[in-house]
């Protein structure tokens, strides 16, 4: 049920997360790139992608996981209710719509090695295969 209410939160809230790949990726573009100046500040996003938001991740890992949709549909919680949590909690960054572009490693001509999907349907898999093949204590 927690889950189910953190999903009903959270909602289609962007997740900014990147996979390893591409991160990995950017630094070793960084590090020869003529276009990219020394000590230039370089962000390193997927938030570009559509799925990169909360509902769209954890319905992407129910599906890899291979584990039961929620039993009820989510509940649909305004965004300024969870700003408001957000600000309560003392977090940094409470707007919801926030995004990160990473325009100038795009502008530099970095070419992401993976979409964001697959990298997470991968994660997915692999984490599903080592929790089957892991012996039960």
């Amino acid at each position: 049920w927690l889950n189910y209410l953190r999903s009903s939160l959270f909602g289609a809230r962007h997740t900014h997360l990147v996979p390893v790949e591409t991160v990995v990726a950017a630094l070793w573009h960084c590090s020869w790139s003529p276009l990219i100046e020394n000590g230039a500040v370089v962000v390193v996003s997927d938030d570009d992608d559509p799925l990169n938001n909360f509902q769209d991740v954890e319905r992407l890992l129910i599906d890899g996981l291979d584990l039961p949709p929620y039993p009820l549909p989510r509940l649909p919680v305004p965004r300024q209710f969870l700003e408001l949590l957000l600000r309560l909690r003392g977090r940094a960054n409470v707007d919801t719509r926030t995004r990160y572009l990473g325009d100038r490693l795009r502008q530099s001509g970095f070419v992401k090695p993976v979409a964001f999907a697959t990298a997470l349907e991968q994660f997915a898999r692999v984490y599903r295969d080592r929790a089957i093949t892991k012996p039960a204590i």
